[in-house]
């Protein structure tokens, strides 16, 4: 489909310009760490995603914590402790509740990761009839020796019960997990509250929480806060969150997510402090008057906060995130882990193809990796009814391709999180929409097989008649321009406006990731099909293996380049 644009302006004020993320803004300054009469420390981790290569460094910093800071530590870890690597998904996640439970965590949120292993059956996801899709979780979780906390998951229909309990909330719904836990420490009463973002209902397979939902964050929260404080006497009032605050690309201007939109409902003072997640960034500070740690993803740094009271209002002051190194000494820690580790390294070192050259990883530009990987997708929906298109996300690729043999552990490295296949069927004007944002320049071009598309090169920031607000919010946003040019299939024929396509794609995208909701969330459900029982990373190897030896120059040539740029 030619698109008709005034490509002599595009032309002409398109500028070449290097993209840069935004900054970390700075947090408050960061004081003496002694502690003071009356002080509570709290350490927070986040979104640690099953890196046991760091067990015995996370161990470690927290142990020098708990020897800093004695009975005024309280540390508590904001959900997603699942899924990111071989050890923790061949354990079904009891490799990392085995840690936390070893090194003393005190409570964290479920976060939507924690759903991922299905019921408690080994080697499956995938739900069977009569199967308890949350078996798997439910299971860890009776073996953890800290509990998971959620008091916004509860039953759907509704369940009441007669008052806060174990499994009740402040607002009488019986909930799915304890919805907070009391703390002790230095002879001072904590109240911990745990949420879990809404959205999880939106990412997760809907036969993993069949008869449960996830409610509005801030009334329970509000809820909880009051209970605790009033009725059980908490000099303090922690919520740890699995929902994070994200910046927009000037690295000062926080984004309207959902915890934003929580803090602004939350009355002042509510709770002291908050200990969030899920959006994989690093944060230390004030935000709508509440102390905020956030501390990234897979274990790379803790988050410490000193909080005081000061004539009745928490004061809070911030430690520099401290780094976890990569390798320590914690023998037990070891010991424990080294069971899950040599369950893995067996099938990290099964080799399932060759390679005649390195495909390096490059989230820039048209690659011979990306299209490989777009390729293997749409190779893997033929197994499924076929697709006519591959479309793949740069930053689900994690990594690079060496040179020579590859094993089991260069495709889990590749794709380590659990994507499922996607094949939807969409219009051909659905696909352009879905193509404008995924070439927008705000996150690196997709990759795509069976296509062919070009493009104006314009870099981030840059203003220009593609400047567009298409989500209405006022905003015209690098994620919302228009520089597609050109739509084609492989062959070189228009993809046709009215024409109905199969589309071969992941879970992300489709629930939601780098800005395609705007195109999925206009889709019937009944033309999206999600096959949960299928991960597409388990697939790769067989493709790989089939297509061996692969060869970079099988994949990408400028001559036979799948993305065009109308500067070129």
């Amino acid at each position: 489909m030619i698109r008709t644009k005034n490509l002599a302006l595009l032309f002409s004020i398109a500028l070449v310009l290097s993209s840069c993320a935004g900054e970390e803004p700075a947090p408050p300054p960061v004081q003496n760490t002694a502690t003071q009469t009356g002080e509570l420390v709290l350490a927070s981790t986040n979104d640690f995603h099953a890196a046991l290569d760091r067990a015995e460094g996370l161990a470690s910093v927290i142990r020098d914590l708990r020897k800093k800071y004695e009975d005024k530590l309280v540390y508590l870890d904001a959900g997603d402790q699942f899924q990111g690597s071989l050890e923790g998904n061949m354990s079904k996640g009891k490799a990392v509740i085995e840690l936390f439970s070893l090194i003393g965590l005190d409570a964290a949120a479920m976060g939507n990761h924690e759903l991922d292993y299905g019921p408690d059956v080994p080697q499956r996801v995938s739900v069977r009839k009569g199967e308890d899709g949350m078996g798997s979780f439910k299971k860890r979780a009776k073996e953890a020796k800290y509990p998971f906390l959620s008091a916004n998951f509860t039953y759907d229909p509704p369940v009441s019960c007669a008052g806060p309990g174990p499994e009740c909330n402040a607002l009488y719904q019986k909930t799915i997990l304890p919805p907070r836990t009391i703390i002790e420490r230095g002879g001072q009463r904590i109240g911990v509250i745990g949420a879990t973002t809404p959205v999880t209902a939106n990412i997760t397979d809907p036969e993993f929480i069949r008869g449960k939902k996830f409610d509005p964050m801030a009334p329970v929260i509000e809820a909880e806060a009051k209970w605790l404080r009033e009725q059980k006497n908490c000099k303090w009032i922690l919520l740890v969150v699995h929902e994070g605050l994200r910046y927009e690309r000037d690295g000062k201007t926080l984004k309207d997510t959902a915890l934003l939109t929580l803090l602004k409902q939350l009355p002042p003072g509510i709770v002291d402090a908050i200990v969030g997640g899920h959006s994989h960034i690093q944060i230390r500070d004030i935000v709508q008057g509440f102390p905020l740690l956030q501390t990234g993803i897979s274990g790379q740094v803790v988050g410490v906060m000193h909080l005081s009271k000061n004539a009745g209002k928490t004061e809070a002051r911030f430690e520099n995130f401290i780094p976890v190194p990569d390798t320590a000494v914690a023998f037990d820690v070891t010991r424990v882990m080294l069971f899950y580790r040599q369950l893995a390294l067996d099938k990290k070192r099964k080799v399932i193809a060759k390679t005649t050259a390195p495909f390096p990883q490059d989230k820039t530009s048209e690659s011979a990796l990306g299209n490989l990987m777009a390729d293997a997708v749409l190779h893997i929906a033929q197994r499924y009814g076929g697709a006519d298109f591959a479309v793949m996300n740069a930053g689900g690729i994690r990594s690079g391709l060496p040179e020579g043999t590859l094993t089991y552990d260069n495709a889990f490295k590749l794709m380590p999180f659990s994507n499922n296949l996607v094949i939807v069927e969409m219009t051909g004007k659905e696909l352009t929409s879905l193509l404008e944002i995924a070439f927008s320049g705000a996150l690196g071009p997709a990759s795509i097989s069976g296509l062919k598309v070009t493009c104006a090169r314009v870099s981030p920031g840059v203003d220009g008649p593609w400047m567009r607000d298409i989500s209405g919010d006022g905003k015209k946003e690098d994620w919302e321009r228009d520089l597609l040019l050109e739509v084609q299939s492989i062959n070189g024929t228009p993809v046709q406006n009215d024409k109905t396509y199969r589309l071969a794609t992941n879970t992300f995208l489709v629930e939601g990731g780098d800005y395609q909701d705007f195109v999925y969330d206009q889709i019937p459900p009944s033309r999206i099909h999600i096959h949960y029982d299928v991960i597409i990373r388990d697939l790769l190897a067989d493709y790989f293996k089939a297509q061996s030896p692969l060869a970079p120059v099988t994949y990408y040539s400028e001559s036979k380049a799948r993305i065009r740029y109308a500067d070129n």
